[in-house]
């Protein structure tokens, strides 16, 4: 039998090597991160993504910050050709072993490749990907911009950046359990108390040694988006986009118009979801 191939060049130190939360962690990440709700995400993400791939049958994509890998099995089962990076081999790892669990009969060609690396710097050439998909990463690397011109950087003309993060508007959020209102907490008031759960409930941040360190708004996420080259578009300019009339459409094409409609907007919304176009 063919061993598996290596998960590319070695990644970052095993930051979680020592910590006594590791197999709590891990535990909670497998147990949490479902192929049915991955796959249940796309298909709801397709009436916009759908419309800015049009043309690309088979789109190269890049998930960054896989971790287990759901999200990395549901683009290949799309038909995309699949990378996943992260810097934790042991998720990277059980994300091989998903896909394996799920397709041990396909086409290995059709698996994603699994790549350690990190986001900041990733180890592939300019214009790589037709789609970089990144989900819950910006809120918890230190210094989140590189990461984001990593991003713009590996795309391709015409392709698409997909950014899901914190928001700091919406009063819930899913970063601290049972802590509504968090976000709105001023910033040395939010470290003293993420400081005191990391101490003691550790588990009301699911067990990680990188909780969430950064808040963000839609406004503040368009201007980054920009100095890295990508057109900012959020869920209801894609809605303003698609046209096809109903009160919905309608509804979406007047808050684009009147940009300040879109506070109600900004202030429901749980996750930031932010597209960004490749110029």
């Amino acid at each position: 039998m063919q061993a598996d191939p290596p998960l590319g060049p070695p990644g970052p130190r095993e930051v979680f090597e020592h910590s006594p939360f590791r197999e709590r962690f891990l535990r909670h990440n497998l147990d949490t991160r479902d192929n049915a709700a991955a796959r249940a995400l796309l298909d709801a993400e397709w009436r916009y993504l759908g419309t800015l791939l049009a043309g690309r049958e088979h789109p190269r994509v890049l998930d960054l910050a896989c971790g287990s890998g759901p999200y990395a099995l549901a683009w290949a089962e799309r038909g995309a050709g699949v990378v996943g990076v992260d810097f934790d081999r042991d998720l990277l790892l059980a994300a091989r072993a998903r896909w394996g669990g799920a397709h041990a009969r396909e086409d290995p060609a059709k698996a994603p490749a699994w790549v350690a690396g990190e986001a900041g710097r990733l180890p592939f050439p300019d214009r790589a990907f037709d789609l970089v998909f990144c989900n819950s990463l910006l809120e918890h690397v230190p210094d989140w911009r590189p990461v984001l011109a990593e991003t713009g950087r590996v795309l391709r003309s015409g392709g698409v950046a997909v950014v899901y993060t914190t928001n700091r508007y919406c009063p819930l959020q899913q970063e601290v359990n049972g802590f509504p209102f968090y976000s709105w907490l001023p910033g040395p008031v939010q470290r003293r108390v993420l400081a005191w759960i990391m101490e003691h409930r550790r588990d009301m941040v699911n067990w990680t040694d990188f909780p969430a360190i950064h808040w963000f708004s839609f406004p503040g996420m368009r201007r980054a988006f920009r100095t890295v080259g990508l057109e900012p578009l959020d869920r209801l300019d894609l809605i303003a986009r698609q046209g096809g009339g109903g009160p919905r459409g309608a509804v979406a094409s007047a808050m684009v118009r009147l940009p300040g409609l879109k506070l109600p907007y900004y202030c429901y919304a749980v996750s930031l979801a932010m597209y960004g176009l490749k110029r």
